[in-house]
C-alpha cells in the first residue's frame, strides 16, 4: 500500500501555481520584449523604464497574466500586467548588460 501511495504522489497532476508565483507566461513575455526592446535606442528604453516604474509602483497595479488593461505612451496597444512586469525585467537586464559592456570596453590604465 505504501508503494501505491508513493506512486500516486510522484505521478499526481501538477497543481496550479499559487497566486504569489511569477506569471505562467513570464518566459514568453520576456522573449517577446527582448526582441522588441533590442530595436529601441537607449533613450526609448530609458523612457519606457521610467513609465514602467511609475505604473508598477501604483497601488492599483495588478500583474495579471492576460487581461490587457494597461497602456503606456511609448508602447503601442494595451498590455497585461504580467507582460509589463516581464518588460521591466528585460529592460533592467539590458541596462545591466550595457553597463558591463561599457566597463569592459573602457580603456584600463
Amino acid at each position: 500500500m505504501d508503494l501505491l501511495k508513493r506512486w500516486r504522489e510522484q505521478n499526481a497532476a501538477p497543481q496550479s501555481p499559487p497566486s504569489g508565483d511569477p506569471p505562467r507566461y513570464g518566459f514568453s513575455y520576456s522573449v517577446y520584449w527582448l526582441q522588441v526592446a533590442r530595436t529601441w535606442d537607449a533613450e526609448q528604453r530609458r523612457r519606457v523604464a521610467q513609465e514602467l516604474h511609475l505604473l508598477l509602483s501604483r497601488p492599483d497595479f495588478v500583474a495579471n497574466q492576460s487581461e490587457r488593461r494597461y497602456h503606456l505612451p511609448d508602447l503601442e496597444g494595451h498590455h497585461s500586467g504580467g507582460s509589463l512586469v516581464a518588460l521591466a525585467h528585460v529592460l533592467q537586464a539590458l541596462s545591466t548588460y550595457e553597463e558591463q559592456e561599457g566597463q569592459e570596453q573602457a580603456p584600463q590604465s
